[in-house]
Parts: structure tokens; sequence; C-alpha cells
């Protein structure tokens, strides 16, 4: 997470313009990246589509997710 608050999966949202965006440029459902706004972190094996798709780095997406994690234990 970035010292804005904002997790990697949010600036990649903003990146996209909107969630329906995202999704339609990674050939997923909405509801797909919809979820991974709601537990903030995106699914590692998206991670380098997503930085294809945005400009994101994966490296902040793949770290949200440990972030994330560890806060789950």
């Amino acid at each position: 997470m970035k010292p804005n608050g904002q997790s990697a999966i949010d600036r990649a949202i903003r990146s996209a313009g909107t969630q329906a965006e995202l999704a339609r440029r990674l050939d997923l459902a909405a509801q797909q990246v919809w979820f991974w706004t709601e537990r903030g972190w995106a699914s590692p094996k998206y991670a380098l589509k997503i930085e294809q798709a945005t400009g994101v780095p994966c490296a902040e997406l793949i770290a949200d997710v440990g972030k994330k994690r560890k806060r789950l234990k």
C-alpha cells in the first residue's frame, strides 16, 4: 500500500478508469475486480496482466497480498 492509503489494485482501477474497464482489459467479469477491491488485493495470478493493462507494477500488486494476509493471521 502506498502512503496515500490506496492499494495497488485501487491504483490499477483508477488508471483504467473504472472497475468495469479494468475487467474488460483483463477479459474478466466486473464482479472479479469488485471482489479484489473488497479484500484489498488482486490475485497474484493476474498481477502481470494488470501491470500490462494499467502500468501498476506487479511487484506492488503482489506486495499488497502479503501485507493483507499478515493482517488476517
